[in-house]
């Protein structure tokens, strides 16, 4: 048996058992291998802003379907994670200071209060649409950058749960993207960035790489935030737990549009087993002995031992 123990172990850590591992539960957080490290807790320490805080042009500029008016930044900002990455705003980008899709901003307050410059910059380098020309927009996952939001936020002094209840609000209204760019080289003399092609996750197992406002009305979305929003509040779950929470909401949101599909111009009518036995022999479906009997239910009898099928 020890032998057979060291067996698997050399094989999980090989990453061989991996198709094997457990489909997640729901509400519960991801498995092992996709939990992240967050910047709460011991890990606080590593997390910090570089260059902060951001400078804006005075110059508001007005784009095509934006609620806010947006503003070019001046400097470079960074942000540093729990995990070391890098997670760069360079000069130049536009930023509106809020990353909360505006349905969720009369539940939630004013996204673009100071506290959340930093975050939602830095946010915005990675995912809003006035910056798919700039030199960082979709180079990680859209899992990451909502993450990093949420990361940036704490290390911003907003309090956890809040950040957690602003995170909530960009899983189920935010922007989302299948596959990524590849990010730039930084200069000579500065931390690598990465530089070659990243992979985008398979994510979870019920996860839509399409924005959600794009399959369902905004009223269900509203709904399933104030669901999460309650739940924060309740709770204070973790961020890996939250996780699994949202998940299971877009799940719930998935089914309602795949309804069960019911058989067309269908009219139920009384069956016997005889019925059956002549369907099928007209088919040469059945052989051996079959015992045939007129059921309540206009089912039949069932095979050899009198049993039914239900």
């Amino acid at each position: 048996m020890r032998h057979h123990g060291s067996i698997l172990l050399a094989l999980i850590l090989a990453g061989c058992a991996s198709e094997n591992m457990p489909a997640l539960e729901p509400g519960n957080p991801p498995p092992a291998a996709t939990a992240k490290v967050s910047c709460e807790g011991p890990m606080a320490r590593q997390c910090k802003f570089i260059n902060s805080p951001v400078k804006l042009s005075s110059r508001p500029l007005r784009l095509p379907d934006g609620p806010y008016p947006f503003f070019r930044t001046k400097n470079t900002l960074e942000f540093v994670n729990a995990e070391g990455k890098v997670w760069i705003a360079p000069a130049g980008i536009l930023t509106d200071g809020a990353s909360i899709p505006p349905m969720f901003v009369a539940f939630i307050g004013s996204p673009r209060s100071r506290e959340f410059l930093n975050a939602a910059t830095v946010h915005d380098s990675y995912c809003a649409e006035s910056n798919k020309n700039g030199p960082y927009y979709h180079t990680a996952p859209w899992q990451d950058v909502h993450r990093m939001l949420y990361d940036a936020l704490l290390v911003s002094g907003t309090s956890p749960i809040k950040a957690k209840i602003m995170y909530a609000a960009v899983y189920l209204g935010g922007p989302r993207w299948k596959g990524v760019r590849t990010p730039p080289r930084r200069k000579a003399g500065m931390e690598a960035h990465g530089g070659q092609t990243v992979i985008a996750p398979a994510g979870y197992r019920r996860q839509s790489d399409v924005p959600l406002p794009r399959l369902f009305s905004k009223d269900q979305l509203i709904a399933a935030f104030k669901r999460a929003k309650a739940h924060i509040e309740a709770n204070n779950p973790s961020i890996n737990a939250l996780d699994g929470y949202l998940e299971e909401l877009e799940s719930e949101l998935s089914a309602s549009l795949n309804p069960p599909k019911q058989r067309r111009n269908f009219t139920p009518r009384q069956h016997t087993g005889q019925d059956y036995l002549d369907e099928m022999g007209d088919k040469g479906g059945v052989s051996g002995d079959v015992d045939v009997g007129n059921s309540e239910d206009g089912g039949y009898g069932g095979y050899g031992g009198g049993g039914s099928l239900k």
